[in-house]
């Protein structure tokens, strides 16, 4: 089922009210590039106990260029202006090149010795391309569409 454009955001109570027999896996957003904002991003411990930034991306639109999705499965997704897809950074000595690198995708400016604490912040409303993959589920039981690389965006 594709998302509507004026579909309103359910809240808590009213999916509580569905029937859950109804409740379907929505479709993935199809692979490929995208350009997106950056809307937020919040700090975590994974389950165990990683700590991580997750950024909540925007979707503007479908890049057109090298690594556009492919048409027939935008089709069928439907519109993927403001699908919103996150991506993720342990806090790790082995990782912490992640987060740079998307920092300085963001347009974040580092050259300055600021911190990861202050440069966190200041990509928040940046444009950014994000490569979509479709990656199996741990369970097994499917697939999910996560980020897997991102670029800056060139104009």
């Amino acid at each position: 089922m594709a998302k509507s454009a004026t579909q309103t955001k359910p809240t808590f109570g009213s999916i509580l009210d569905q029937p859950a027999q109804d409740a379907e896996r929505p479709p993935l957003l199809p692979r490929g590039y995208y350009d997106t904002v950056v809307q937020s991003f919040r700090e975590d411990k994974s389950g165990t106990g990683t700590e991580f930034v997750a950024f909540s991306l925007k979707v503007i639109g479908p890049w057109e260029g090298k690594g556009e999705p492919d048409e027939d499965e935008l089709e069928e997704f439907g519109e993927v202006r403001d699908s919103i897809i996150e991506v993720r950074f342990y806090l790790t000595e082995k990782s912490k090149y992640r987060l740079k690198e998307f920092l300085e995708h963001c347009g974040v400016d580092l050259s300055d010795g600021k911190s990861f604490k202050q440069a966190v912040p200041e990509a928040v409303n940046c444009r950014v391309l994000a490569q979509v993959a479709h990656e199996p589920l741990q369970s097994g039981d499917g697939v999910m569409a996560r980020v897997r690389n991102t670029a800056p965006v060139e104009e």
